[in-house]
């Protein structure tokens, strides 16, 4: 690495892993698998040990100069679990949406998931304590479709997701002291921004 002034990253990710199987590409009567990953949950850590890069602590590093004890530390225990549904203004639950949480002063990113459609819910691992802003988009009633698969491939078909409505963005002021699960966002018809309260 050349001199400079560096700061160190490391994310704490959760991943869903499906594999599948079809035929080799050009060879039709050979089989192999195909092993898809989709990052569920993903948490940054700064140096040192801080969650937001504008805290980050930067260190310098000159020519020919090795530096360890660089560790980093995920405070697991100081971190919390957030879960909730997002209704529809008629009150129903909705199964597709996308959510991010944001710090509620400069309005940065922490983190992001998606509402979880069998369970028409989502889920915000190691949140630490503190303001945010809840945002929702892309919020929709989704129905499950199966998709056949190439010719050869095991299984035959797979499922995907149809929008049978799509509903408008919102956004919900919270406050994380600890674990908590009935967080709920109502959304407006679409082409009608709303902000919710807690």
């Amino acid at each position: 690495m050349p001199p400079g002034e560096y700061a160190t990253e490391a994310n704490l990710t959760l991943n869903d892993h499906e594999e599948t199987f079809g035929p080799m590409p050009g060879h039709p009567e050979t089989m192999m698998s195909v092993e898809m990953t989709k990052t569920r949950f993903s948490l940054p850590l700064y140096s040192v040990d801080v969650m937001r890069m504008s805290n980050a602590s930067g260190y310098l590093l000159g020519s020919g100069q090795a530096r360890t004890g660089s560790d980093l530390v995920f405070p697991l225990a100081k971190l919390h679990r957030v879960g909730g549904q997002v209704l529809a203004k008629d009150g129903h639950v909705l199964n597709g949406g996308k959510i991010e949480l944001l710090y509620a002063d400069d309005q940065s990113e922490m983190t992001e998931t998606t509402v979880e459609y069998d369970e028409r819910a989502f889920h915000l691992e190691f949140v630490p304590e503190g303001d945010f802003l809840l945002k929702v988009a892309d919020a929709k009633d989704l129905t499950r479709v199966q998709v056949a698969n190439a010719p050869g491939s095991t299984p035959r078909f797979h499922e995907d997701s149809k929008t049978l409505k799509s509903h408008g963005d919102a956004e919900h002021a919270l406050l994380v002291k600890g674990d908590t699960n009935d967080v709920l966002v109502v959304v407006p018809e679409v082409g009608k921004a709303e902000n919710a309260s807690p």
